[in-house]
């Protein structure tokens, strides 16, 4: 119950200016929080206008929803955070204010790996991490090139793919026996469609979104981005559109290496001619575009990201094709593939990748982990989890592709 502001209070309470601060940053109305914390929106606006003080039962309340501690809503001043993700969103006008649902994901995936890193160190672990340190300066070709010979990936190996999800299988297993955790959760794609995390020494992490508008394609060319990440040791938060140079060339750099090791540019030069395509063209279509990237299996940003890059298409194509894609409804069209109605034991399994689950299996083996810490961090009842983590163990190459 909200306390009459003419009541005596004590000499420090809860600072209304971090209350707003604490609602805003995580993307929420007054009207949202009245849904997610049963509190009235007239009272969260009370609170936050000084006419009304909330009770530490409500601060508590709150503090869940706002995805922080109590404390802070007795500083004199909003706290000081560090951005640890280096996100890739899809609009200019979301990346300021995200919604509510990205903010609990994102946070979802910080805490997530915070757990994997600690049960690591504190089980003595092995966990090698085999990611090379590449010069943003470096030619694109030169790196793509390198990466693609230590995945072992070939024209020959695209062409075993008989569905996208068996692309992006390939490629996130790739990945993982090089150290890295992969996470898919589900996004808002008109807001983020990835993230990677690497607070060396602990293992690197990345984050895509398992309900990409392009399905697995576009679930591909967003691992691969956030790979580039990764091997630039770029910190904190990049956008190509926020106008800072220094992000848009590691933007730049990240999109034109994840077109050039799914395509490369010469092997890409050579379809193009056969099909009379190799010259500079006033539009491609959608649907060209579609007819090409079924060919090579990949995205619709592969393929125009290596067109303008070529310079057969115009510059800012890619860009301006992007902005019209996340105008429109998703589309699964062409080369999309997938399997039948899955478990809740494989979609968690899709979701946290087979090193995340095995890691977790070995830890609640070694009583490392209780059974309520299991449920949740599965997100599922206590029996279920413990059945999942027996199915892990029972099933060592049970089917994983997204």
């Amino acid at each position: 119950m909200a306390i009459n502001t003419h009541v005596q209070l004590p000499e420090k309470w809860a600072n209304p200016e971090i209350l707003r601060w604490a609602r805003t940053r995580m993307g929420l109305r007054p009207e949202q929080v009245e849904s997610l914390a049963a509190i009235a929106a007239e009272r969260i606006m009370d609170w936050e206008h000084a006419r009304a003080v909330p009770a530490l039962s409500d601060l508590q309340n709150i503090a869940e929803v706002y995805d922080c501690p109590v404390g802070y809503f007795f500083l004199d001043s909003p706290p000081e955070e560090k951005q640890i993700l280096d996100f890739r969103g899809l609009t200019v006008e979301k990346i300021e204010v995200l919604s509510y649902e990205t903010h609990v994901h994102l946070s979802e995936f910080l805490r997530l790996t915070d757990y994997l890193a600690s049960l690591v160190e504190n089980l003595d672990l092995p966990h090698e991490v085999d990611i090379e340190t590449v010069d943003i300066n470096e030619p694109v070709e030169s790196v793509a090139g390198r990466e693609r010979e230590r995945f072992g990936f070939t024209p020959e190996t695209r062409e075993r793919w008989a569905t996208a999800n068996e692309a992006f299988d390939f490629w996130r297993k790739a990945i993982e026996l090089r150290g890295a955790f992969v996470i898919a959760l589900k996004l808002k794609a008109n807001e983020v469609r990835g993230a990677s995390r690497w607070d060396s020494p602990r293992a690197p992490a990345l984050l895509v979104n398992r309900m990409d508008m392009e399905a697995a394609t576009g679930r591909t060319f967003t691992l691969l981005h956030e790979w580039a990440h990764l091997l630039i040791k770029y910190p904190g938060l990049v956008c190509d559109f926020r106008g800072q140079a220094k992000g848009a060339n590691v933007e730049r750099f990240a999109n034109q290496f994840a077109a050039e090791i799914l395509v490369p540019k010469k092997e890409f030069e050579l379809y193009l001619k056969s099909r009379n395509l190799y010259e500079k063209r006033p539009r491609w279509g959608d649907a060209l575009l579609d007819e090409i990237r079924q060919v090579f299996k990949v995205s619709r940003d592969v393929i125009a990201i290596s067109l303008e890059e070529m310079e057969l298409a115009r510059k800012g194509f890619y860009r301006d094709k992007r902005a019209s894609w996340d105008l429109r409804k998703p589309f699964f069209s062409g080369f999309s593939g997938g399997k039948g109605r899955r478990t809740k034991a494989e979609r968690r399994l899709l979701e946290i990748g087979r090193p995340v689950a095995n890691l977790i299996s070995v830890a609640y083996e070694h009583g490392a982990i209780s059974k309520l810490d299991l449920a949740e961090i599965l997100g599922m009842k206590v029996e279920q989890a413990e059945r999942f983590v027996s199915w892990v163990r029972e099933n060592p190459r049970s089917r994983e592709a997204t």
